[in-house]
């Protein structure tokens, strides 16, 4: 008869030990103007593909322009709040932009650009100005802090903000005049027919008799 055999089965191999999750780390730097709120922490680091909410607050003054750095991550570079899914170690900075606010106000015409009111813009801004006189009335010209308007005698210009400013669109009044003469002579000043002038202007006015 067989002898059985007295070779013993081999053991069962150990299971496979998990691979080990990488990890990054996530550096952010807050600049002037602003800071980062979430998270709480600047300096951490997370698991890869972790995904990461990121709120910047900028000060009174200040609007939130951008996300630098290491950005291909980034859900939105150019929003305050986005997400961040983390591939590899990663530095970020949140950048802020000085606000000025525009002030425009007038009499005699309205404001079409941008309005009559307090504007708030970011540093650099140029901004439209744009406006239509009341009936009766004409533009002269623009006042107040209009070092960079680039032409404060025009209705229709521009401003660049570097500094709050304040700015008054300036109208005046005008009238017509119609001269006219019956026989027995003529007009010498200021002719005959209908004239414009504005308000407070002083006008010549000389007749001749006929010989």
């Amino acid at each position: 008869p067989t002898r059985p055999s007295s070779r013993r089965s081999p053991a069962p191999a150990p299971p496979a030990s998990p691979s080990p999750v990488a990890s990054y780390k996530l550096t952010l730097k807050n600049t002037a103007g602003g800071k980062i709120n979430s998270p709480a922490e600047l300096n951490s680091t997370y698991q890869a593909d972790a995904l990461v909410n990121l709120t910047a607050v900028p000060d009174a003054g200040y609007i939130f322009s951008s996300w630098s750095g290491d950005v291909n991550g980034l859900a939105d570079a150019n929003a305050a709040n986005t997400t961040l899914t983390i591939e590899s170690d990663t530095s970020l900075a949140a950048n802020f932009t000085k606000t000025f606010t525009l002030t425009v106000r007038t009499q005699g015409g309205s404001i079409d650009l941008p309005g009559e009111s307090v504007h708030s813009y970011p540093s650099g801004t140029e901004v439209n100005l744009d406006v239509t006189p009341d009936p009766g009335y004409e533009f002269v010209n623009w006042t107040g802090d209009i070092s960079s308007i680039a032409d404060p005698k025009s209705p229709h210009t521009t401003i660049t903000l570097k500094n709050n400013c304040n700015i008054t669109a300036n109208f005046v009044r005008f009238f017509t005049i119609t001269v006219s003469t019956a026989k027995g002579g003529w007009i010498i000043k200021p002719g005959e027919g209908t004239f414009t002038y504005r308000e407070g202007t002083s006008v010549d006015v000389e007749a001749m008799p006929d010989s």
